[in-house]
């Protein structure tokens, strides 16, 4: 009795500790923003360092997509559609500084069809 009772215990607890898939997909897409703009307003000011964008905010979910084996491959798509992030015809502020045009191509690939429909063909 005991052991069956353990047994339902352990299900019951690794059911509540895996994530659902809309979480795993929006863990993604969070992590593929945050490098979008790391990358980006890098691009803007070659004098930040990666030290200075990586605050570390989503290191448990790049651990958990690198262990799923899809990190490296939201990487390359991330860093393959957003590399003219810091581009804009018209900018939002001041034509000198590119920071709103980063912010706003990166939340338009955030939003993006193709952007979702990459996250949701790696789970």
């Amino acid at each position: 009795m005991k052991r069956n009772l353990l047994i339902l215990l352990l299900v019951i607890s690794g059911a509540a500790l895996a994530k659902p898939a809309d979480t795993r997909i929006r863990d993604a897409k969070h992590v593929a923003l945050s490098q979008c703009l790391d990358e980006n307003y890098r691009r803007v000011n070659p004098d930040i360092t990666p030290e200075m964008m990586d605050d570390r905010s989503y290191l448990i979910e790049r651990y958990a997509l690198d262990n799923a084996g899809v990190y490296e491959k939201l990487q390359k798509f991330v860093a393959r559609e957003t590399r003219d992030g810091h581009k804009l015809t018209l900018s939002l502020k001041n034509p000198r500084e590119h920071t709103n045009d980063v912010l706003a191509n990166c939340m338009a690939f955030y939003e993006s069809p193709r952007l979702d429909a990459f996250v949701r063909s790696l789970f």
